[in-house]
């Protein structure tokens, strides 16, 4: 039986010689990448500076994702229409989210209307209002309700769409809602 240390140089003599055969500038190698000769000697060399990034942009107003209304009126009779204007404010590709309640009920949601003008989730909610039509845009909705009995109902609309924080510069979702609209419908 051969002692360990034979072992083990029959082992590492032929990694060590390897090895060296690698290393060696003067021994042909059929591993070690050939050396290349530059035929042309580059007489100015222009070295690349670096820019450097430009800072973090962060905003020069405040951010106030919310939802505006508008409606020429508040008071309208059994059966006439009237429209209601939602206006995002500092939100991208909003979905509006139509909230309606009679009297002193709770708001329930009656639409969705999307920034590509789709209505989705039209429910009957309301005995007061009724949702007629809607159509929205990349920054507004606009609902047209008509009245259907007498009574007072509250229009709430919410909002959810892309937060920038300048541009370019870094975005989140999230979203806003709109104070309160009163209707009142007479007989």
């Amino acid at each position: 039986m051969r002692p360990l240390s034979q072992h083990l140089l029959y082992f590492l003599l032929p990694l060590i010689s390897l090895a060296l055969a690698c290393a060696s500038p003067n021994i042909p190698n059929p591993y070690r990448a050939p050396t290349l000769i530059p035929l042309i000697k580059p007489t100015n060399t222009v070295v690349p500076t670096l820019t450097p990034a430009p800072p973090t942009v962060t905003p020069s107003t405040q951010i106030n994702p919310r939802v505006d209304l508008h409606a020429n009126t508040t008071t309208i009779k059994v059966g006439d229409t009237v429209p209601v204007i939602a206006q995002a404010v500092d939100l991208g590709l909003p979905i509006f989210y139509i909230r309606v309640k009679d009297g002193a009920g709770d708001f329930q949601e009656m639409a969705q209307i999307t920034y590509d003008n789709k209505t989705r989730n039209v429910k009957d909610v309301s005995k007061i209002l009724e949702f007629v039509s809607g159509s929205g845009g990349l920054t507004q909705a606009t609902i047209v309700f008509r009245g259907r009995a007498a009574g007072t109902a509250s229009i709430q609309i919410n909002a959810t769409g892309e937060i920038h924080y300048g541009y370019p510069g870094p975005a989140t979702f999230g979203g806003g809602s709109s104070p309160t609209i009163t209707i009142q419908v007479n007989p």
